[in-house]
């Protein structure tokens, strides 16, 4: 008579008995778990809670970590989510307004009141950007991403995101990438009516 050879029991569950005779182990299936942060770690990283390794702020800023919020500590432009560095602090880019009152202006207004007698430059489209109607005023502006400047041309309902009205108020060079000259290039610019 053969005599049966007992396995010693299983220890916390990580192998099972397949036959009389054969175990086979049971493993997870994927890689093991990663460590959800750099602090279950003890490594430096983007999600420590501390201002480290690159980082301009707290767990934001430098080259491997996400930008930084308003009020918070900076290096350079890039280290910032509103792409504006001023004295080390991100920073919001504000446009100061001259003293005139608010308006709501059509497409058709500011063409005829202000593009068509004095920014003629863009009619064959300089600089990448043609206006020669009011329709084309509105359809190349509005919505659209500046060409280096890091912002819409013209946000609706939003003059600080508006980087036309920077041009021509000569605040340009304030945006980040912003860059040319003043709008109009050419002749003389807007009188405070106009603007």
């Amino acid at each position: 008579m053969s005599k049966s050879v007992r396995r010693p029991p299983v220890k916390s569950g990580l192998r099972r008995r397949l036959s009389r005779r054969r175990y086979y182990r049971i493993r997870p299936i994927g890689p093991p778990p990663a460590a959800t942060n750099s602090s279950d770690t003890g490594a430096p990283g983007c999600n420590d809670g501390v201002s480290n390794e690159d980082e301009t702020d707290v767990d934001c800023g430098g080259p491997t970590c996400p930008t930084c919020a308003i009020g918070k500590k900076c290096s350079g432009n890039a280290d910032c989510g509103s792409g504006l560095c001023k004295a080390g602090i991100c920073s919001a880019v504000t446009l100061t307004l001259p003293n005139c009152a608010a308006a709501n202006v059509t497409s058709v207004q500011a063409y005829m009141g202000a593009v068509m007698t004095n920014c003629g430059c863009h009619a064959m489209g300089s600089g990448g950007l043609t206006i020669n109607s009011a329709a084309t005023l509105k359809g190349n502006t509005v919505n659209i991403d500046a060409t280096s400047a890091l912002m819409k041309r013209v946000t609706p309902n939003n003059v600080d995101q508006s980087y036309l009205l920077y041009k021509i108020l000569g605040q340009h060079l304030n945006v980040p990438g912003g860059g040319g000259g003043q709008m109009p290039l050419v002749g003389q610019p807007l009188t405070d009516a106009q603007k």
